[in-house]
């Protein structure tokens, strides 16, 4: 039976978080894939495409593989990677969308295909069973309230880093029956569900907003330094390609658990590559692909 969890702030945690405490995550490196590659983003972005391909999935992993690449095109990952028939909430969506219903029938297979071929090129709002699916689609939706055309990729960077520090905050989501620390708070699923997460999470949903955005990025695991711990512990925190430099950024430190709610506490971890950066933080692994994370006991 799946545990029910509820939201528990830490009133006594550090900032420094156990990335490991859960178990060691798993990281597939895949890359752009047919599967995960949002043709509709691709399309939409370059015009000569669309009007070459329409939507044709195939035809557009084509073009991009062996001539957007090349040409400096910019290709983005897609949330519904890992949706599938069996965790796509259909019940919600025919709810949502009555017309769509009316169209193809409640069955749970023909509610999904409209989804994944249709309901998603056209905007329609899609939910699943699984938590972090369901948070990689929230997150998805996110992007357009956040940023607008012709920001540069700086711009969206600050956007999400401001949003994730202004909804956010530090603490663990707790199964109701355990009180033990759920694994949302370790992934993108913590912020993205239940407004809370601990430092993997942060690192991991700023991860996954800059694939969706198709900005080049790292999740980065490895040893935090800070007064409270000044032994170290386990950290995660990102890097971030902007202007064609590497930076370093920390989410949640710049997100600290005694500040303000609802605002930008700091931007001390912000685009950062200073000496008291790299000394606080040491890197053991950085993963540019986080497409698929599970967690080992």
């Amino acid at each position: 039976m799946m545990k029910t969890v509820k939201v528990m702030m830490a009133t006594a945690v550090s900032m420094i978080c156990g990335v490991l405490a859960f178990g060691t995550p798993v990281f597939a490196m895949e890359g752009i894939t047919k599967s995960n590659f949002n043709y509709v983003q691709y399309a939409n972005t370059y015009p000569d495409v669309y009007a070459a391909f329409g939507y044709d999935r195939d035809k557009i992993y084509d073009h991009y593989v062996k001539y957007g690449k090349a040409e400096g095109r910019v290709a983005c990952m897609t949330p519904t990677e890992g949706l599938t028939v069996q965790n796509f909430n259909a019940a919600q969506y025919a709810k949502d969308n009555p017309d769509i219903a009316a169209a193809v029938g409640k069955s749970a297979k023909a509610l999904y295909q409209n989804f994944i071929t249709v309901g998603f090129i056209t905007g329609r709002v899609g939910h699943s069973t699984d938590d972090l699916i369901e948070a990689k689609l929230k997150l998805y939706r996110v992007i357009p309230t956040i940023t607008k055309p012709g920001m540069t990729d700086e711009e969206k960077v600050k956007a999400v880093h401001d949003w994730l520090c202004t909804n956010i905050h530090y603490g663990f989501v707790r199964y109701t029956d355990t009180n033990e620390a759920a694994a949302d708070s370790y992934t993108a699923s913590g912020p993205m569900n239940y407004q809370t997460a601990v430092c993997s999470g942060y690192a991991e949903a700023f991860k996954r907003f800059m694939d969706y955005m198709g900005i080049d990025s790292k999740y980065v695991e490895g040893t935090g330094y800070n007064d409270l711990y000044p032994n170290g512990g386990s950290h995660a925190w990102n890097q971030v390609k902007v202007n064609g430099k590497w930076y370093n950024m920390d989410v949640t430190w710049d997100d600290p658990i005694n500040g303000d709610s609802g605002v930008v506490n700091s931007y001390d971890y912000y685009l950062n590559n200073s000496s008291e950066f790299s000394n606080s933080h040491v890197a053991e692994n950085a993963y540019s692909d986080i497409e698929n994370i599970e967690f080992e006991d």
